[in-house]
């Protein structure tokens, strides 16, 4: 149940960001055009991976999660080069913007994964 307890808890710090990141950009920076697909993207991908961790975390039999994370970090490297292609004319217009977007949410998301390191150990 602790496990449980601290994945939801995880979970929501996560959301959380997500939806602080989406309504700064929205309503204040409003000068500032940046594809709502491309953001859910960015956050979808980074998402799937925290909830695969979480996943692994839940499992008592598997403790080797920062190995998931890692081969996680291979999977979204060729996921938002993907989105970075199909949305290339957005992603040129807003480069910092994106770049610091993709930035914030992998920094939670290891952030939040040492700290489930640390509690599984």
């Amino acid at each position: 149940m602790d496990r449980l307890k601290t994945s939801l808890s995880y979970l929501f710090i996560f959301l959380l960001v997500g939806f602080i990141c989406g309504v700064v950009i929205k309503y204040f920076i409003p000068g500032l055009d940046v594809n709502p697909a491309l953001h859910s993207g960015l956050f979808a991908i980074n998402l799937i991976g925290f909830l695969i961790i979480l996943g692994f975390y839940n499992s008592s039999k598997y403790k080797g999660i920062g190995f998931v994370f890692l081969g996680l970090i291979i999977f979204k490297f060729f996921a938002v080069a993907y989105l970075f292609y199909r949305f290339r004319t957005d992603f040129s217009d807003h480069i910092l913007v994106y770049f610091i977007l993709y930035w914030i949410y992998m920094m939670t998301d290891m952030l939040l994964v040492i700290k489930l390191i640390k509690k599984q150990d």
